[in-house]
This record gives C-alpha cells, structure tokens and sequence, in this order.
C-alpha cells in the first residue's frame, strides 16, 4: 500500500495579513463637505464675526458751471486728464450774456445822462438860490425899514402892505428852491448809486465772461463730462467735474455685526485690481439727509446711520479711479494681532 504524501502550504495561512488600501476619496470626501460647511455657515453667518463695509474711493470735487446759456466752441482737456490751477478747460461763446452785456452798457448810458442833467439842474438852482437868498435879505431889511418909517407917519400902510407881500414871495421863493436844491442831492446821490450798481454788475458778467475762456479753480483731475463740442449749454449746468488730486474712502459698514468700530481702529481694504492694504478709519460721521447720486447705485438699500472716512496710503490711490468700488473688512482681534505682528 503506497502512502499519500503530505501536502506542502503554497502559503502560511497565520502569516497572510490583509492590509485595507488607504481610501484617499474618503478624506478628500471629507474636506470637500468641510469647506461647504464653512463656506455656507460664513455666508450665512459671517457678518456676525467679520465686520464688512461697502465704499469707494472718493475725492473733493466742484462742478464746472456757467451762469448764462452758451454755446461750447472747444473742448481745451478730455475725461480723466489731470489738470492745474488756472489751465484753460473750455471756450464758449453766449449770444444771451453779449446782449446782457449790451443792455446794461445802453442803461450806464442813460444813467449818466441823467446824472449829467441832473447835475445842470442842480448848478442852475445853486445860482437862482444865491439870488433868491440875497433878494429875500434885501427885501427883510426893507421891510424893517419901512416899518420904522411908518411908525414915524412918513408913508401909508398900503405901501408897508405892498413891501410886505413882496418879503413873502421872497421868502416863499427862497424856500422853495431850497426844497428843490435838496431834492436834486438826493436825486444825484440815488443816480450814482444806480450807476455804481449797475457798473458793478457789468463789470462782474465781463469778469464771469473771461474772454469766452473757463479756466481750472484748482489742481485736480476732469471727469463726467456733460458736453461735447458744438453743444448748447444751460445756465447753472455743470459742463463736467474737477475732482482734487487727493484721494480718500468713504464707506458704510455693516450695522448687523457684533464687530465694534471706532475711529483710528485699522481695517482691511480691497481695492481694484485684486490690491489689498491696511487703512485707518479716520472720521465717523453721522448721516441725516438723503446722500448724492453717486452713492445710490454703489450700497444696497438698507439703513445706514453712519459714514466712515477711511484712510490709506495715498500712493495706493493714485492710481485708482474715482468713484471705483472698494470693499472692507475688519475681523476681530485685528489691532492686537496688528501690535504683534504689524506689516
């Protein structure tokens, strides 16, 4: 009988250990689902712990203006061009102030002229009043005279009578040129009241006028341009806006978080091109009355109690357009963690 022989193990058994393979899906899962997390709980909840605030970069600025209609002959600078004080901006021409001008030169004329026959009336009455004042002496030192002499019997009570309705045309006369000397002073000191005024006026549309050439008030940089050349413009519209050359940020930040702010707390800003800097809130202003055009479009509609003035390292603006979008953000802790590490 042949024996079986014993068969051999390809393998331990004890010894085959089976090791999991590491499931990176898992983990990478897991991250995923932790960043959709925090991403919907930070929209959702995130102004509570990050105070947030809506601005732009803003700057002093005046409206360029006339008085009177006019027609724009030339365009002197183009949007966005930086210009100084005293650089022409634009040439006009106004048919209506030329007429104002032309009105005003015709009344001086008729003034004058009047002052003028005024001023004859008044030499006139001046001499007549000289007459008139010596003719009333001689005719008050007559009357005494005769006076005397009737008391002595010499002459008749019709002549006395006689002398003495003459004193008092006399007298009469004298007064009445007296009134009329004064009437005339009065009359050329209103004249020349008039012609001072209506002087000044003149003088003052022929400065506004300039030669038909509207200069720059101040350094500064041209933008929303209203016109264009060969365009009618209205009195009191603005041609365009010089905005100063020094820039800031004007912001409102979100009331609804529990992120205190102060003024010369840092913040967070975000300017345009992806550029972040530190800024520094320098005035905090309360705000009452409905806020420019230029705000409206640029802040969601919802109750804003305060502006905020920030400030940044000019440089940084420089370059930046007036009136672009900036965001800003001020997480807690920031100006301790600013003591200890600052940038």
């Amino acid at each position: 009988m042949k024996r079986l022989q014993k068969l051999q193990q390809s393998y331990p058994i004890r010894a085959d250990v089976r090791v999991e393979p590491v499931r990176f899906g898992k983990y990478v899962y897991l991250a995923m689902l932790t960043v959709l997390c925090t991403v919907i709980i930070h929209t959702l909840f995130g102004h509570l712990y990050l105070l947030r605030g809506d601005g732009f970069i803003y700057a002093d600025n005046e409206d360029v203006a006339l008085e009177f209609d006019a027609t724009i002959q030339e365009l002197a600078v183009s949007e966005g061009e930086q210009v100084s004080q005293g650089q022409p901006l634009l040439r006009y021409n106004s048919v209506a102030l030329h007429r104002q001008l032309v009105e005003l030169a015709l009344q001086i004329s008729r003034l004058q002229r009047e002052y003028e026959n005024a001023q004859i009336d008044r030499v006139r009455v001046e001499a007549t009043l000289a007459a008139a004042s010596d003719y009333a002496k001689f005719s008050e030192e007559l009357e005494q005279t005769l006076r005397n002499v009737k008391g002595q019997g010499l002459i008749a009570s019709t002549q006395l009578g006689s002398q003495l309705q003459r004193s008092f045309d006399a007298v009469e006369a004298l007064t009445g040129y007296q009134a009329e000397q004064r009437q005339l002073k009065n009359a050329l000191r209103v004249a020349q009241e008039n012609i001072d005024r209506v002087q000044g006026h003149y003088q003052a549309l022929l400065a506004a006028f300039g030669d038909g050439e509207v200069k720059a008030g101040r350094d500064g940089v041209v933008t929303q341009f209203q016109i264009t050349q060969g365009s009618v413009l209205k009195a009191g519209t603005p041609a365009l806006r010089l905005f100063d050359k020094e820039r800031y940020i004007l912001c409102y930040f979100d009331e609804r978080s529990f992120v205190s702010y102060h003024t010369g707390d840092p913040v967070l800003v975000s300017l345009p091109h992806k550029r972040f800097a530190l800024g520094t809130i320098e005035t905090l202003t309360h705000v009452s009355e409905p806020l420019p055009d230029e705000f409206q479009p640029r802040f969601r509609q919802r109750e804003r109690q305060q502006l905020a003035l920030i400030e940044v390292t000019p440089e940084l603006l420089a370059d930046s357009a007036i009136l672009g979008t900036v965001k800003l953000y001020k997480p807690p802790l920031l100006k301790p963690l600013l003591a200890l590490w600052p940038f």
